[in-house]
């Protein structure tokens, strides 16, 4: 303001000189000196545009958490709702928020998560005073600036202590052989007074008990627990398997029970050894899982007599780890593990081992020449891989050919990083490249080169005697309660919609016309599709591949979490509008009509 100020004394000064001292006009003066300082102090006030706020009065926004936690036992669901109809009004908008953000509606929360930022921001987008009432346990609060909390009044309701044990994580293997224990490694989480001491955990198959065991707290908050179901227990096939924690005073059931499926194989089975362990071994382990319709182990050497299994991350002992290669069909070595592996197909990944001579660099892959497993590798847009961090010399034997090869900065010499050979009746294949688990990080095409290579090898190394898996998969055999079932596609391009048709497994769970039920898939872009389905086991089948998936009863928001945000009243404005003089078109129109009076009185005066 001080340079309107500035400028009008100067513009006052100015024509008062020119008008009284120079022209000596007198009054006539006075009024046209006016004229020019008005003119001029107007032309300064909307240069500088100086702008206000103005708070509207725009209705109130609710922020309603809709998650899991809001119905579990001790929670205050009812409270909640009732304050955000209370401070809603008439007037106001509510919405809930948790995994989306969705509008509200009179049935009980479902969401599997409590996301709040993105509710937050589109009732930032709204305008008016926000609200946002919940339990407190916001998974996100940390990704949510000072500034946009500071925009919503926040109402915490926590939820009340109960007595309760739940089961919080198990562990097992999706796929085992039936000559193999299936090892499960359960985690009990215990909450509240009035509990028994002691926890009853067993294992079922349908109404068959097949394992338990008496778990005793002794004043801990956690307890781990492994157990060992037989061998031959379950026979050949697919099996839904009920964990439950059976508690004297429990008041939460829905965190007592946890679902899991497990697929038991005649067939020998796939084992992984690496030394050392590394992010090759980690991504190798968790696609031949999902690749191989068979039994998979999996272990990682600590020490010559130190090994864990990748699958439960658990310790095994030496001895176990080579009578598992001894009993498998075929064998992958990454780097160096001190096993005998014998006269059997082996894949081996010597890049990773210590001391390995490498030449380092980017490394690309290229398009592969003709091979036993060029048929498998079609279509790969080898371009768009990342590149690998080294290759080891390998030059291929009298009877070996290459099946995938690599350039350094996609110039020079190529050099073979995938080698395959079949002697005296024994195939083995060799991988020299370092680095090929950057294809499975990147996901999407990337990893699906991954997965091509992987597949194509096995397939080639066992004779096809281990099939891949069909063209349409679930992504996890069990998700919690809330949660959708994701199906993927992992044949090619995706098509535009599966029909599937889904059974229900535990009669127990559902009425008779809730049994079965039909779903369409439509796949996104990543060729994914999601269907949510009631809780209990179900197979499903399709034209292009079945299965059976399990959903839980169980959520991580029924199990009591942090409460990461605290009741606070809004500090920041909200519902304001600011607005610049440059807006008022009538000061323009002002400016005109006070040069036009001045020039027309200069003109009547005979003023140029």
């Amino acid at each position: 303001m001080l340079g309107v100020v500035g400028a009008s004394v100067i513009a006052a000064l100015g024509s008062a000189w020119i008008y009284l001292h120079r022209e000596r006009l007198g009054g006539a003066g006075m009024g046209l000196s006016a004229l020019r300082t008005g003119a001029v102090a107007l032309i300064a006030l909307l240069l500088l545009n100086p702008v206000r706020s103005t708070r509207l009065d725009l209705p109130p926004v609710v922020l309603l958490d809709g998650s899991l936690s809001l119905q579990a036992e001790g929670a205050r669901g009812r409270e909640a709702l009732d304050s955000a109809l209370s401070i809603a009004g008439a007037r106001g908008t509510i919405l809930r928020f948790g995994a989306d953000v969705t509008p509200f509606d009179t049935t009980l929360p479902a969401f599997p998560s409590s996301r709040l930022l993105p509710a937050l921001t589109t009732a930032v987008g709204l305008g008016g005073p926000i609200t946002v009432v919940t339990d407190g346990e916001i998974g996100d609060a940390a990704t949510i600036s000072s500034n946009l909390r500071e925009m919503a009044t926040i109402l915490v309701l926590p939820r009340d202590t109960v007595p309760d044990v739940a089961v919080t994580d198990v562990r097992m293997a999706d796929i085992v052989s039936s000559s193999e224990p299936l090892i499960t490694q359960i985690a009990l989480a215990r909450t509240g007074a009035e509990l028994g001491d002691a926890t009853e955990l067993s294992v079922w198959a349908g109404a068959r008990r097949l394992v338990s065991e008496r778990v005793v707290f002794g004043g801990a908050a956690l307890r781990r627990v492994t157990l060992a179901i037989p061998a031959g227990a379950l026979n050949v096939g697919t099996h839904g398997l009920r964990i439950v924690a059976t508690t004297t005073g429990d008041r939460e059931p829905r965190t007592d029970e946890r679902y899991r499926v497990v697929t038991v194989s005649a067939l020998p089975s796939l084992v992984l050894v690496a030394s050392p362990p590394g992010w090759e071994a980690t991504y190798l382990a968790r696609e031949l899982a999902d690749i191989v319709r068979a039994p998979v182990g999996a272990y990682a050497q600590l020490t010559p007599e130190r090994w864990i299994d990748l699958v439960v991350q658990r310790a095994v002992s030496a001895q176990r780890v080579q009578a598992a290669v001894n009993s498998a069909r075929a064998v992958v070595r990454v780097g160096n593990p001190s096993v005998a592996v014998g006269r059997r197909p082996v894949w081996s990944w010597p890049a990773m081992a210590e001391g390995a001579r490498m030449l380092t660099g980017e490394w690309y892959a290229v398009a592969p020449p003709p091979s036993p497993l060029a048929g498998r590798l079609t279509g790969i847009p080898w371009d768009a891989l990342p590149p690998m961090a080294g290759v080891v010399p390998a030059a291929p034997g009298p009877s070996a050919w290459t099946a995938l090869s690599a350039r350094l900065a996609r110039q020079g010499v190529e050099r073979p990083i995938l080698l395959g050979d079949d002697s005296a009746g024994v195939r083995s294949l060799l991988t020299a490249g370092d680095g090929l688990w950057r294809w499975a990080l990147r996901g999407g095409s990337a990893r699906e080169a991954y997965r091509g290579v992987v597949a194509s090898g096995i397939d080639w190394l066992l004779g096809s005697g281990v099939r891949r898996e069909v063209p349409l998969v679930v992504a996890e055999h069990a998700v919690a309660l809330g949660e959708a079932v994701v199906f993927r596609w992992v044949g090619g391009e995706a098509p535009e919609r599966v029909d599937v048709m889904f059974t229900a497994e535990n009669a127990r769970a559902f009425t008779a016309e809730d049994a079965e039920s039909a779903a369409e898939l439509m796949f996104d872009a990543a060729g994914e599709a999601r269907v949510l389905l009631a809780p209990g086991f179900w197979r499903w089948r399709s034209a292009h591949g079945n299965g059976m998936v399990a959903v839980e009863p169980y959520s991580p928001e029924l199990v009591p979490g942090p409460v990461t945000v605290q009741s606070a009243p809004a500090v920041a404005a909200y519902g304001t509008r600011m607005s610049g003089l440059r807006e008022r078109w009538w000061l323009f129109v002002l400016v005109i009509g006070l040069l036009l009076g001045e020039w027309g009185w200069r003109v009547r005066k005979g003023l140029p």
